[in-house]
């Protein structure tokens, strides 16, 4: 939807967060400071880039600057149900030490001896054991905690663990929760941005920084039940196509569930106004050229609103379509390597050979193959040797370097 340039300390630039923002569904802290809306989308952004669902692209030119375009693993997850992406999602959670929980309140003791790991699986294990949509108090949870497995949260070296641990268990509740509050809250709160529990206030002013202990509560969403007692291989199954698209007359288009698989093909060539349950985008003749210009077809596009829609198109979103599509130009600039063969028997058998042909080989005119820049031209410099062709190189050539048996040479 937008065009994305990191800055050089490799985050997301303000005025896009900014941009961004109102899009934001159960993060208010975000929507009400903006330094805690920097780092929620740092955050996502860290999170997209490790799962390769972006990537940041390696300019051809240097006029052109890097920018954020679609990773290999983005093809997969977006054919998966939302259920399932939500359970990828928390199985990293789970196993990630480099996911950072928020950490909301800065009244509440930061400890380096945290483990997030142990606490999250003691939650976790007690949401199993929660009824749905009863809300339950986090200061009782603390205090069970604290009571049944005070040293869950607590990262204890091994040469002093006994004293470690007899420290711990001697600590006064007020004392233990000022160390591993953080830890909790911070876990409770990267469930509820999943979807898996909800969080609930007794104060109404939830916009401060300040989070009191005695306040929070929270309950378990049938969702949640759902996540946290399924097993990883219940939503391995992509989900069955659905007809769930309403494209009307006024070029609005309704999305009447999260289908997330439709969801992501339309993405390219519609304007996004709201995502949820229901979501809604237009299309419009600059959505449409963005969709061009990212390389589809406007048959295509058309293609796709058609496998989505519950009826036919509309006359006039079909004639616009074609419209806007005669509009753009656009030019595509690769680098080829070009081979001049003068024999076409030769020509033939080069275009044959299996190898070449994984390389997009072709014949662009008489006496002239081109095969795509990015092969390795020692491959190509051992084809033609192998098919008895005598080579001459015209232009500037990388040097072809003999294969090192060192494995170790790529790590510098």
């Amino acid at each position: 939807q937008n065009t994305i340039e990191p800055t050089k300390n490799d985050s997301i630039p303000k005025r896009i967060t900014k941009k961004l923002t109102p899009l934001l569904m159960g993060e208010e802290s975000a929507k009400k400071d903006a330094e805690a809306a920097s780092y929620y989308f740092d955050f996502i952004y860290s999170l997209l880039t490790h799962q390769q669902i972006v990537q940041t692209s390696q300019p051809p030119v240097e006029l052109l600057k890097p920018r954020l375009e679609p990773g290999d693993y983005l093809s997969t997850w977006s054919q998966l149900s939302l259920t399932r992406q939500i359970k990828v999602l928390y199985d990293v959670w789970m196993q990630s030490r480099s996911w950072a929980d928020p950490y909301t309140d800065p009244s509440w003791e930061s400890s380096f001896y945290t483990d997030k790991s142990g606490a999250r699986t003691t939650l976790v294990t007690h949401f199993r054991e929660c009824n749905v949509d009863t809300w339950y108090s986090f200061l009782s949870l603390l205090e069970q905690i604290k009571q049944e497995s005070p040293l869950a949260a607590a990262s204890i070296y091994a040469y002093n663990r006994k004293i470690e641990e007899k420290n711990i268990r001697k600590l006064s509740f007020e004392d233990w929760a000022r160390r591993y509050m953080h830890a909790y809250f911070g876990a409770l709160t990267t469930l509820n941005t999943l979807g898996l529990i909800d969080i609930g206030y007794e104060s109404a002013d939830t916009g401060s920084r300040t989070v009191h202990i005695h306040s929070i509560g929270y309950r378990l969403t049938d969702f949640g039940a759902q996540i946290l007692t399924q097993d990883a291989n219940e939503t391995q199954t992509s989900p069955s196509p659905t007809h769930s698209l309403i494209v009307q007359p006024s070029f609005e288009l309704l999305l009447l569930q999260p289908d997330m698989p439709a969801l992501y093909s339309l993405l390219p060539f519609v304007q996004i106004e709201q995502i949820d349950l229901v979501s809604r985008m237009k299309l419009n003749s600059t959505s449409v050229r963005r969709g061009l210009a990212a390389g589809l077809t406007i048959e295509k596009i058309i293609e796709t609103l058609e496998e989505h829609s519950q009826k036919p198109l509309p006359q006039n979103v079909l004639y616009s379509l074609r419209d806007w599509s005669k509009q753009q130009a656009s030019a595509k600039v690769s680098m080829n390597i070009l081979l001049e063969v003068a024999n076409e028997e030769t020509i033939k058998r080069l275009c044959a050979h299996a190898t070449l042909q994984k390389h997009d080989i072709r014949q662009i005119m008489p006496g002239l193959l081109a095969i795509n820049g990015d092969t390795d031209l020692s491959t190509i410099h051992k084809i033609l040797e192998q098919e008895g062709v005598t080579i001459h190189y015209n232009g500037t050539f990388p040097r072809i370097q003999p294969k090192s048996n060192n494995s170790m040479s790529r790590y510098y």
